[in-house]
Parts: C-alpha cells; structure tokens; sequence
C-alpha cells in the first residue's frame, strides 16, 4: 500500500466515524476540493498534509501512515506482537498452575507432618503420664 493509499484509507475510516473531508477542510484551512484529492488513492500528498493529519489523529501510527509499517493505530498491537503476547500469558498462566499444584501439595504435606507431630505429643503426654 502507497503513501496515498495509506491516506485514502484514514480518510475512509473518518468518514466512517462521521467525519467529512468537508470538516477537514474547514479545520484546516484549505478548500474541500484539496483535501479530496488527499482522500484519493491515486492524488499527490506532501509534508504538510501528513503533519496536519498526524496533528488531528494523535493516536495515528506515523510509521504506519509514511511507512506502511507496524499498526495503523499505536494502541493497536500487530499479530506478530499479540501472539507473542498471547503465548506469553500462556506460560505465566501455565507457570503460576504449576505453582498453585506445587502449594497444595506442601500444604497436604504439612497437614500431614502436623497429624503426625499431634500423634506424637499425645503419644509422650501418655507416656509421661503412666511413668507419673
């Protein structure tokens, strides 16, 4: 995807979002008909618009719209990234199950050395009783 195209494309999407290449216009000065030519994938663009666009759009990736690299929006992860991130959860959710089965064990076990420790006392209490 050209430089234009990636353009055409928020274009697009403001339109969708219930913005016009009309407000544009009106926002930025210039007349409807310039920033129309903007919108198409096959118009020229230049500095100044990209400026004004990423000025308006905060959360516009600038990489991705001069570029055509990364996401279209830095809020946005790419695939790549959320597999990454997904198979990282993965582990940790995998990890702190491991944990908690590794906790529930001790903690049985201990229950038991605890059983075990009471049998004694009670043992030697009686012992020491009868020697009394």
């Amino acid at each position: 995807m050209s430089i234009n195209q990636r353009v055409a494309y928020w274009f697009k999407k403001q339109k969708e979002s219930g913005l016009s290449q009309a407000k544009f216009a009106d926002l930025w000065g210039i007349s409807r008909q310039t920033v129309g030519q903007y919108a198409r994938e096959n118009g020229s663009i230049g500095i100044t618009p990209i400026c004004k666009i990423l000025d308006y759009d905060k959360q516009l990736n600038a990489r991705w719209l001069i570029l055509g690299e990364g996401s279209m929006y830095n809020n946005e992860v790419d695939e790549s990234e959320k597999t990454v991130k997904e198979y990282e959860i993965t582990l940790n959710n995998t990890y702190i199950t491991e944990q908690k089965l590794l906790l529930q064990k001790l903690e049985s076990s201990k229950d038991a050395q605890i059983a075990d420790l009471k049998n004694q006392v009670t043992f030697l209490k009686n012992l020491i009783e009868e020697r009394l």
